[in-house]
């Protein structure tokens, strides 16, 4: 019995590595292509599997789009709710989860998130969608909020401050040249000193 369990196991991981590993080739193409544009076809070369196995593993073009638009939020949400409970303080957390969102913002899913409407999918899903949206921004805006009660962030428009920065981090991933971003820690890192120095008390 725990021979035949551990193989499940082991079945079901490589599975979902598999799968995982196809649906971020996917979102490669909507980030580059458009959900439009890319059609099955593109997507059957890319991922180097035919279109049956496809339908298995990820289901039709918007079931994939959705699932890579749906992780790329989750990381950014994750991202979030790591800083709320990190050392230091609000500044200090805040700063730490912008490093990571400069990473997750030209990371595959993150692209997708970015550059592919949601519009694409049906409404349960977008609804779906923009829920998670909804949360990770107020997650987001509350490690500013918490940041301007304690000092550490220099009181001004928390909203506004919080599209500023989003806003700074997301435009690598518009850039036709993704590869030219700010992709490695030490140079997020950097951005987000930059960007800091708008924030942080004088």
């Amino acid at each position: 019995m725990k021979d035949w369990t551990t193989a499940r196991v082991s079945k079901n991981v490589r599975r979902q590595a598999k799968r995982l590993e196809m649906l971020r080739a996917a979102a490669r193409l909507f980030s580059d292509h458009g959900f439009h544009e890319t059609s099955l076809d593109k997507l059957s070369d890319a991922i180097g599997a035919k279109k049956p196995t496809l339908y298995h593993y990820l289901g039709n073009k918007e079931q994939m789009v959705f699932e890579c638009l749906k992780i790329g939020i989750e990381d950014v949400h994750q991202a979030a709710e790591h800083a709320q409970c990190g050392p230091g303080t609000r500044a200090e957390r805040l700063c730490a989860f912008l490093e990571r969102l400069a990473a997750v913002c030209i990371d595959d899913f993150g692209r997708c998130a970015i550059q592919v409407d949601d519009k694409v999918v049906c409404e349960e899903k977008r609804i779906e969608l923009r829920a998670l949206k909804d949360e990770t921004r107020t997650l987001m805006l509350g490690l500013i909020e918490d940041g301007m009660a304690d000092g550490s962030i220099a009181r001004s428009d928390p909203v506004l401050l919080l599209h500023a920065l989003v806003g700074a981090l997301n435009w690598p991933a518009r850039s036709s040249d993704p590869t030219a971003s700010p992709g490695s820690d030490n140079s997020a890192a950097k951005l987000v000193s930059q960007l800091a120095h708008g924030f942080l008390p004088r």
